[in-house]
C-alpha cells in the first residue's frame, strides 16, 4: 500500500504532488503526526487537522502551514517563525527562550499570543481578531481587515502599530516610544502605560486615549472624520 493510499501524504494541491521537493517543517511535523496516529490507531484523520508544536522541540527557523486547522506553538523558535493558516487560528504561548522574528497570517482565523517575548512580531489576518496579552517585542505590527485588535500589557522597544479596516482597536497598559492606531470605521480606545509619540486615526469612529499621569508632555497626532476625540490623564474622566 502506498503512502498516498494510507493517507500519509496528499500532495501540494489537488493536482500536484512534487515528490522530489524538500519537506517544510510543517509538512515534516504533519507527516510524523500522521505516522504516529496510523501506528497507534490504525487510521489517519489529520489531513486537515490541527498542528501543535509544544514542549520537547526547538527550532532556529520554522515554517508552519495549515489549510483548515489551528496552529499552536509553545517552543523556542529563535530565528524566523512563519505560521499561516487559511481558516484556522494561530496561538503562540510562552516558550523557554524568546522567539526571534515572528510572522503570522490567517485568512479567516484569529491570532492569539500570550506571555511571549520576541525580537519582532508581524501579524496579519483578513477577517479574524488579533489578541495579545503580556507580550513584549522590539517592533509589533498588527493588521486586520475586519477583525478587532486587542492588546493588554504589551510593550515594544521601538514601534507598535494597529491597523484595522472595520474593527475596533482596544488596548490596556501598552508602552512603546511610538504608538500608531488606525481604523476606518471602528473605535480606538485604551490606556497607555508609556509612549511619547502617539498617532490615532479613525474615519467614522471615536478615539479615547488616556495617557499616564506621570507623563507631563508628549506628542499626540489624532484625527477622526465623524467621531469624537477625547484625551485624558489616566485616572481622570
Amino acid at each position: 500500500m502506498s503512502a498516498v493510499e494510507m493517507g500519509l501524504v496528499n500532495g501540494k494541491s489537488a493536482t500536484t504532488y512534487a515528490p522530489n521537493d524538500n519537506l517544510t517543517y510543517a509538512e515534516a511535523i504533519k507527516l510524523a503526526a500522521c505516522m504516529n496516529q496510523l501506528y497507534n490507531e490504525g487510521a489517519i484523520s489529520l489531513a486537515s487537522g490541527n498542528l501543535t508544536v509544544e514542549e520537547g522541540m526547538s527550532f532556529h527557523d520554522a515554517e508552519l502551514a495549515s489549510a483548515s486547522g489551528d496552529i499552536t506553538v509553545c517552543v523556542p523558535v529563535t530565528g524566523t517563525l512563519e505560521a499561516d493558516t487559511a481558516s484556522g487560528n494561530v496561538v503562540l504561548g510562552p516558550a523557554a527562550e524568546p522567539y526571534g522574528s515572528v510572522e503570522v497570517g490567517t485568512a479567516s482565523g484569529g491570532v492569539s499570543m500570550i506571555g511571549i517575548d520576541a525580537l519582532s512580531l508581524d501579524v496579519d489576518t483578513a477577517s479574524g481578531e488579533i489578541a495579545l496579552t503580556d507580550v513584549s517585542a522590539g517592533d509589533i505590527l498588527s493588521e486586520s481587515a475586519s477583525g478587532e485588535i486587542t492588546f493588554i500589557r504589551v510593550t515594544a522597544d521601538r514601534e507598535m502599530e494597529f491597523d484595522t479596516a472595520s474593527g475596533d482597536v482596544r488596548f490596556e497598559e501598552i508602552a512603546a516610544p511610538e504608538i500608531s492606531a488606525e481604523t476606518t470605521s471602528g473605535d480606538v480606545r485604551g490606556s497607555v502605560a508609556g509612549g511619547m509619540v502617539i498617532f490615532a486615526k479613525s474615519t467614522s469612529g471615536n478615539i479615547r486615549v488616556p495617557y499616564p499621569a506621570s507623563e507631563t508632555e508628549g506628542v499626540f497626532e489624532i484625527s477622526t472624520t465623524s467621531g469624537d476625540v477625547e484625551i485624558t490623564q489616566a485616572g481622570n474622566s
